[in-house]
């Protein structure tokens, strides 16, 4: 007999189930999220489930985490304070898609050094004013690093990584590790944003394993990814911001396994306030389509002022256009 626990934990709610033999539910709880304490309601939940069921925590073969807090901390403009070090870039670049915004006024380091689009060094990595400006940054949780042309070259990230690593010790995040895109200052906002995350990903991982091992479950903890795949507890905190859409993609891939549909078209709209002056919200639609074997085609954020009747068939033609892949050689990495 297998016995498979799941964990979701949300903004408001922590949720348990044991699943048996991958194909029967024998319990179910819920419990307050203690955001200060997140050990706490993980901790009720899962003791509810294993004192409905009587099942032994030492039978359980494996636990899957899913959670929104990753969702709601940058839907809410939450999470740490981090640095960016910007290589071969200008500072007007930072205006560009949205950077600017991500950062919200946190410190920026930016240095010479980059490549060309055929991975060729341009100009020398200065890595003396890295040095120096690490000197003067104040207390930050986290460091992003965006390189010129990263993803054809990532040397000047990677030398930049080791040398923050060796004067700071604080977790480092480098875009060409969370992207393969061209696209300089979006490549650094997805850095940002993942640096942004980790302490918040890693306490959530850390409360929910301590919690597990003192009670006696010591297998493997998986960490469910924004596409509904399973990743590692250890690869959630390397890179924190795969869990963005974690518990909406565990709640589609739920429903396709309780209803057992083989082809189905899920929309799941979520409404969030984000400036209650601005009556703005964010809706959220993702779409499942089941090719032989559970795959989640397409999702995406949406600010809008008022409902929106397009929306979902938006997300129907990204959902469509999921198998055309497009590359265009671009010279410049902006």
């Amino acid at each position: 007999m297998a016995i498979m626990l799941g964990v979701d934990t949300g903004g408001t709610y922590t949720d348990a189930v044991l699943i048996k033999n991958d194909h029967e539910i024998i319990a179910s709880a819920k419990s307050l999220t203690t955001r200060a304490n997140l050990a706490e309601g993980v901790g009720k939940a899962v003791s509810a489930v294993l004192k409905e069921s009587s099942i032994n925590a030492k039978d359980i073969v494996m636990t899957s985490l899913s959670t929104t807090l990753a969702t709601n901390a940058l839907v809410e403009g939450k999470g740490g304070k981090v640095c960016l070090v910007y290589i071969g870039f200008s500072a007007k670049d930072i205006e560009r898609q949205g950077l600017a915004d991500a950062l919200r006024g946190d410190p920026v380091i930016i240095i010479s050094g980059g490549h060309d689009h055929s991975g060729n060094e341009i100009t020398n990595l200065d890595l003396g004013t890295l040095r120096t400006e690490l000197s003067k940054i104040g207390t930050v949780t986290g460091f992003a690093i965006a390189g010129q042309f990263a993803t054809r070259n990532p040397s000047h990230e990677k030398a930049a990584r080791d040398v923050i690593r060796d004067h700071t010790g604080i977790p480092v995040s480098c875009s060409y590790e969370l992207s393969a895109k061209l696209g300089g200052p979006k490549r650094a906002m997805t850095a940002v944003l993942n640096a942004r995350l980790i302490g918040m990903i890693d306490h959530l991982i850390g409360a929910t394993e301590d919690y597990l091992r003192s009670i006696g479950i010591t297998s493997q903890m998986m960490v469910v990814r924004g596409d509904g795949a399973l990743i590692s507890s250890d690869q959630a905190r390397e890179k924190p911001i795969e869990t963005i859409l974690s518990g909406p993609a565990a709640s589609i891939v739920g429903a396709s396994w309780l209803t057992d549909e083989k082809n189905a078209k899920i929309p799941i709209p979520t409404t969030r306030k984000i400036n209650i002056a601005h009556e703005r919200c964010t809706k959220e639609v993702r779409i499942i389509g089941l090719l032989g074997r559970k795959k989640i085609l397409g999702s995406f954020f949406k600010t809008v002022e008022k409902d929106d009747p397009d929306l979902l068939k938006e997300i129907t033609k990204r959902s469509k256009l999921e198998n055309i892949r497009l590359e265009i050689e671009n010279k410049k990495d902006l």
